[in-house]
């Protein structure tokens, strides 16, 4: 892997990141470092960075702010001062009423802090800190996701999106149904993102008739009595509305500023064409468990399973039989 145009690495972004919040005198977390990204000594990287202009140490006001609130108001009372306000106003305070010598020891500790090449570094390359804060997005990681960008260029979010739908497909065609629905999600918080919420709405719909129709890794309908072990009673079932993902649509609902009604159609419009193995819930059944489960209405939910439960058995006799 080449460096940047600043000539540095992902790890040595990734650590210019974190350098403000990293003390001078106590190194970071080696073990972590070493584990996530194969760095044995992050001091020694950061001491680079300060030796090559990336960084410097930060002054007595940073080393403040770095404080918690509790500990600064804590100070502040110590002192005879006022410990009211904000923390921005509460750091003023100290930095205006209490002597340099008093500060340098009540605050001997001091921090990294960037220096204008070292932000202007950084600010070149957001993906580092996005895919570091989102692991888990498929395979990807900070080095991963640097050499698809080099090697498609565009803006980081279109090789992720690109990257993603693509691996949504892939696990789609050999029959990792779980995996694609996940890639799903993720497609869908992408676009919740850039404030696209009608669209993410679309793509949450598809994740929510993903997990109520039983569609799993590696599915094979050969196996299909032993699926359907676990899709009824609901209070037993495997095939539920995934907790958390209710509020989601119900966030991006107020965001988007559409109605509920206009919600279900955007969502019934994109389940209509979704072609699944498996069929336990219709569409409209699949969005009225959403609403249900948001609503908290429980025994209309266990209603909509037994009904789904006859259905089934009739509608897949055939197969459950050879199970």
């Amino acid at each position: 892997m080449s460096p940047d145009s600043f000539g540095l690495f992902p790890h040595e972004l990734l650590l210019l990141n974190y350098a403000p919040k990293i003390l001078t005198g106590k190194p970071p977390q080696q073990q972590f470092w070493q584990y996530r990204y194969g760095v044995s000594s992050p001091m020694d990287i950061l001491r680079n960075l300060e030796s090559r202009g990336f960084l410097e140490v930060a002054g007595i006001d940073h080393s403040i702010s770095a404080q918690t609130l509790p500990m600064l108001k804590s100070l502040l009372t110590k002192l005879s001062l006022s410990p009211t306000g904000s923390k921005a106003k509460l750091v003023a305070r100290i930095l205006e009423e209490v002597s340099l010598k008093e500060l340098n020891q009540y605050f001997p500790e001091r921090y990294f802090g960037r220096t204008v090449l070292g932000q202007a570094a950084i600010d070149a390359s957001p993906h580092i800190l996005y895919i570091h804060q989102n692991a888990g997005i498929e395979d990807l990681d900070i080095f991963s996701l640097t050499e698809q960008i080099a090697a498609h260029g565009g803006s980081y979010r279109q090789v992720l999106w690109n990257y993603v739908h693509q691996a949504q497909i892939d696990h789609t065609q050999r029959r990792d149904f779980g995996l694609a629905r996940n890639a799903k999600l993720r497609l869908s918080y992408l676009l919740a993102e850039e404030n696209r919420f009608v669209e993410a709405i679309a793509m949450l719909a598809e994740v929510f008739f993903s997990d109520v129709n039983g569609s799993t890794n590696g599915f094979n309908m050969d196996f299909l009595a032993i699926y359907a072990e676990n899709f009824f009673p609901y209070d037993a079932s495997t095939i539920t509305i995934a907790p958390g993902l209710p509020k989601h649509l119900t966030k991006w609902i107020d965001q988007a500023g559409i109605s509920e009604s206009e919600a279900r159609e955007i969502m019934a419009a994109r389940m209509q064409i979704q072609t699944l193995p498996l069929s336990v819930f219709t569409p409209e059944e699949c969005i009225d468990l959403v609403f249900l489960t948001i609503s908290g209405e429980q025994t209309r939910i266990k209603q909509l399973y037994i009904q789904a439960e006859t259905l089934f058995l009739k509608r897949y006799s055939y197969e459950l039989s050879r199970g």
